[in-house]
């Protein structure tokens, strides 16, 4: 499930990232519930970055942000289980968007080139004179909904009121119908939550001009917001929170941000525990407590309705600071369950709440105070929870006494990986689990480490993905040390005669001994998958399930053509390996780059690079200088490397800048220029990205792949011949 926002301010993150990200992960309310704490995957223009990396984006660069849940990050493998954050930034989606208008307007690639850029070009969709934050919904624009586009010139602008500009590009798509508020069904979700807007709203006049902008700021974003589309949403739910919010923020302010912010992150929390929880808002207040609360429960048939009675914004030691009455009313027993003020102040604690330290930073910390509140009321009352932790106590008990306790075999693992592999310290495995052919493999090791702090942990070369489970916050003093309690799994499979291995789910814990760490470790069996569903009884099927996971045939998922433009390139990347166990797989991909980086080194070191030196010094080939584009020589060829591609940047004898394309067919030593694309001059402190440009426009490749396996380009476009001699090859002699 994808949903992919609008441009985004700090004012409105919440209100469009995480609301349209309903039920990426929900937090386990049982210590012993197993797989708690579940991180999610953070990438930002197609690039891995870690959770806390989040701390340092400017929300004024974002663009847009893609959510895919927990089902549709499995591409993703283990490290996107939970859940996969996809942030792309306005530089990136300008290229995005620059990259296809010009795939469909030759003269918007002209004017688009001449002028150096689009700072002169007006963009104009569907009518609407586009100003700021903008890029998300050009980037956004596909084949499935893209009409036309024409650039028109500056005498035609002035009749849309732009006379600043030298061009216009008028583009045209098909137009989403404004989703029609349903008849709200009742009953049948679990758990139901109505949030109302807040009560008596007061500032100090210091706030007024930044509550003001603040406003103005949320009213613009909302008016460049199209409606999404929700009739292809397939959970009723989810349909039914997103409808209830999208008519909310038609009287979006400040203030009711509060209900708006709550709503994201309750159903944020919620969903993946609860796939029916139903959050609703509605722009009602209670004006008399107890007594509205309790006719608007039976009005709208909700069992708890989150109200905030007042909400006032203090000046206090010369910061802003939000004060705000939080009240929730529970119907079946009639009562305030939550009936308190919180505070919130400008300090950017970041994770959910972050923010940027402005007044906005006031209603998410009040709400980080708030919200857990809430949630833990209706959790411990909800039955089906209730159910999970007298569960959860009952798989325990079983790991403490039956599985803690047992003696271990270490022997097979540890002759898998041997001592050779310095990232493993094998006498600090202390449990393993076996399947019953001895074809696969769980070991869980645990030690104290010295302590140390995230610099520390960042500049460590042992481990590449690692969760951190810490009760400190940002306002402490300690919240940049690490805990000292260590563990992993060492998880392996047998195929082909040959093992497999792999180093998994690092975690720094807290944890009061060395035994209680250990349990507490091993107590993640749970959400592991080790027990059948809903028992106690151990699960057979835990060896071919989260941590065995296998690739898929991304091709033949019910939502391929639906999701296909995110899926394509994982799925290219994982063809020859569906079916694999994905450790398998990594492993043989691992090896597979390797021995790819030692060729390309070769050829690079002993054909190309002479060349190029040679021509210097003889001055042929009007070549004085050259440069990769990449710290290596970048090298584009098939699978079967019967051509090889070096794209490259060449200085001539007048020091100017192309791009060029050199190569050498299989069997032949002799060197070739290829001449399918008119020569690209790079200008001086711009970065070039013609190599990719030219080649989208025969052919999908980017810098990350390892192959180009498209057999019509190959035939069509490189070794095409005519009367037996190649059209766009030049032999160099």
């Amino acid at each position: 499930m994808v949903y992919k926002n609008k441009p985004l301010t700090i004012a409105t993150i919440f209100v469009f990232f995480i609301f349209y990200s309903f039920g990426l992960l929900a937090q386990d309310t049982t210590k012993q519930g197993g797989d708690a704490n579940k991180d999610l995957l953070f990438f930002m223009d197609g690039k891995e970055i870690l959770r806390s990396g989040m701390n340092n984006i400017n929300p004024d660069d974002i663009a847009m942000v893609t959510v895919l849940k927990a089902e549709s990050s499995k591409s993703y493998g283990e490290k996107g289980r939970n859940g996969v954050i996809l942030i792309e930034t306005k530089v990136h989606c300008r290229q995005i968007f620059q990259k296809y208008l010009s795939s469909k307007s030759t003269k918007y690639q002209e004017v688009l080139t001449s002028n150096g850029g689009d700072k002169k070009i007006q963009y104009i969709l569907n009518g609407k004179v586009l100003k700021n934050n903008y890029e998300g919904d050009l980037a956004s624009i596909a084949d499935s909904t893209f009409i036309s586009v024409d650039v028109i010139e500056a005498a035609e602008l002035k009749s849309y009121n732009v006379s600043e500009m030298l061009f216009g590009v008028v583009i045209k798509t098909k137009v989403k119908e404004k989703p029609v508020i349903n008849e709200i069904p009742k009953s049948k979700f679990e758990p139901e939550l109505l949030i109302i807007s807040p009560g008596k709203i007061s500032f100090d006049p210091s706030a007024t001009k930044a509550i003001e902008e603040k406003n103005k700021a949320l009213k613009s974003n909302i008016s460049n917001q199209e409606q999404p589309d929700l009739s292809n949403e397939k959970a009723e739910n989810i349909r039914l929170m997103r409808q209830s919010a999208i008519a909310y923020m038609e009287k979006l302010n400040f203030f009711n941000q509060i209900p708006m912010f709550s709503q994201n992150y309750l159903g944020y929390r919620f969903i993946e525990r609860f796939p029916n929880t139903l959050i609703l808002l509605k722009d009602i207040t209670a004006e008399n407590g107890l007594n509205d609360l309790a006719k608007i429960a039976v009005d709208e048939k909700m069992p708890y309705v989150l109200s905030f009675p007042s909400a006032h914004v203090a000046k206090e030691k010369g910061k802003f600071v939000l004060h705000l009455k939080v009240q929730l009313y529970e119907a079946e027993s009639n009562s305030l369950v939550v009936d308190k003020e919180y505070t919130g102040d400008q300090i950017n604690q970041g994770f959910e709440f972050t923010c940027d330290g402005s007044i906005q930073c006031i209603i998410n910390n009040a709400l980080s105070a708030a919200l857990p509140d809430v949630i833990l009321q209706i959790a411990s009352n909800n039955r089906t929870l209730q159910g999970e932790r007298i569960l959860a106590l009952k798989r325990f008990e079983i790991i403490k006494t039956d599985i803690f306790l047992k003696n271990s075999d270490p022997s097979l693992i540890k002759s898998v990986i041997g001592e050779s592999d310095s990232t493993i310290n094998l006498p600090d495995l202390y449990q393993t689990f076996y399947s019953d052919d001895k074809s696969k493999f769980v070991g869980f090791l645990f030690r104290k480490v010295d302590k140390q702090n995230l610099k520390g942990l960042s500049d460590s070369k042992t481990d590449h993905n690692v969760k951190i489970l810490s009760g400190s916050t940002i306002r402490d003093k300690d919240f940049l040390d690490i805990p000292q309690n260590y563990a992993y799994i060492v998880k392996g499979v047998l195929s082909n005669g040959r093992w497999y291995y792999k180093k998994d789910m690092v975690t720094y814990f807290e944890a009061e001994n060395e035994s209680e760490g250990k349990l507490e470790y091993l107590n993640n069996l749970q959400g592991w998958g080790y027990f059948k569903e809903g028992l106690t009884d151990i699960d057979s099927d835990f060896w071919e399930g989260k941590l065995f996971e296998k690739i898929e045939d991304k091709r033949k998922h019910p939502d391929w053509d639906e999701h296909k433009d995110m899926w394509e390139d994982v799925e290219r990347e994982n063809r020859n390996y569906i079916g694999m166990y994905e450790l398998v797989a990594e492993r043989l991909k691992e090896e597979k780059s390797a021995t790819e980086k030692v060729l390309e080194d070769s050829i690079a070191n002993n054909i190309f690079k002479p060349f190029y030196d040679a021509s210097i010094k003889s001055k042929q080939h009007q070549i004085s200088g050259y440069k990769s584009a990449l710290k290596d020589f970048v090298l584009i060829y098939d699978s079967n490397k019967r051509v090889i591609i070096n794209p490259i940047e060449v200085k001539d004898d007048k020091g100017i800048v192309t791009v060029r394309y050199f190569v050498i067919l299989s069997g032949s030593d002799e060197i070739y220029e290829w001449n399918y694309f008119p020569k690209s001059i790079k200008k001086k402190g711009v970065i070039n990205n013609s190599v990719m440009e030219n080649l989208a426009t025969v052919t999908k490749w980017d810098y990350s792949y390892d192959t180009l396996d498209d057999e019509q380009f190959w035939n069509n476009c490189v070794l095409l011949k005519e009367n037996g001699i190649y059209r766009y090859l030049k032999s160099l002699k």
